[in-house]
């Protein structure tokens, strides 16, 4: 990953904290986030990213597991065919 710059925990928690504050005063989520990261001077996924640390949810959400068979089992009947016929030429 590329050096970028390097933003003070304090700059961090006060984006934050303008975030949280802002979120009545916007139709959006994702228009508060680009408003005040716009007004910061930082990307948007940055401060999305900021205050997911802060809330705990890039931790915390759960990761769906498939088991191993699943994967394993190949194509599904509407597919198979179709995948079949591209490999010989066959339509």
């Amino acid at each position: 990953m590329g050096k970028g710059v390097r933003y003070t925990p304090e700059f961090r928690e006060k984006a934050v904290g303008l975030l949280a504050e802002s979120r009545d005063s916007h139709s959006s989520e994702t228009r508060a986030l680009a408003q005040v990261a716009g007004n910061l001077g930082v990307a948007p996924e940055t401060l999305r990213r900021w205050r997911n640390q802060a809330d705990g949810a890039a931790d915390a959400r759960p990761r769906p597991r498939v088991p191993p068979r699943a994967r394993a089992a190949g194509p599904t009947s509407w597919n198979a065919g179709s995948g079949r016929a591209r490999r010989t030429g066959c339509t």
